[in-house]
């Protein structure tokens, strides 16, 4: 497995419980995990974010994750974005692609479908800088197949995921 020790993954997700878990998990990944609370907190912060990609929260408390990436594209940021939900539903799947989701993941899922999600983020080479031309076009080109991860935990509450990540992790 090559080093992934230099990538740096944002994940934008206001569920406390839920950001430490993804932390925990990517650090035992080999990346850095940087978490953010809100949408808001990203935007403050995107200009001098070096992420390799996001993965955002669809539903957070102030702005959506699909809205945060249609500011961030108009504001020509390019992060490969990986989006994760509870709600899986066909609209809510059409706007994640819309808004250029390279995956979309339901929660809870599992550490490797993770960890496939993100594999093929940074391996898409775009840099958060890129300016944005026919992006939507070329992103269908890109990624015919978003991945989706129907195969998960099981009945996992966002606590009960942190404990098993933790526990896990700690193996």
């Amino acid at each position: 497995m090559m080093s992934n020790q230099q990538k740096t993954i944002a994940v934008v997700d206001d569920d406390p419980e839920m950001r430490c878990a993804m932390r925990n998990l990517l650090s035992a990944l080999g990346y850095i995990g940087k978490t953010y609370d809100s949408a808001k907190t990203f935007l403050n912060c995107a200009s001098t974010c070096e992420a390799s990609c996001l993965v955002l929260d669809i539903q957070l408390g102030d702005i959506s994750g699909i809205e945060l990436a249609h500011r961030l594209a108009a504001d020509g940021f390019r992060f490969p974005i990986i989006f994760m939900t509870g709600l899986d539903d066909a609209t809510i799947r059409e706007q994640a692609i819309a808004a250029g989701g390279i995956a979309f993941l339901r929660k809870p899922f599992s550490a490797e479908m993770l960890a496939d999600a993100i594999t093929k983020a940074v391996d898409t080479g775009l840099s958060p800088r890129q300016t944005i031309t026919a992006q939507s076009s070329r992103q269908s080109r890109q990624f015919p197949h978003l991945i989706n991860a129907d195969k998960v935990f099981g009945t996992h509450s966002p606590v009960r995921l942190n404990q098993s990540l933790s526990g896990r992790l700690s193996t």
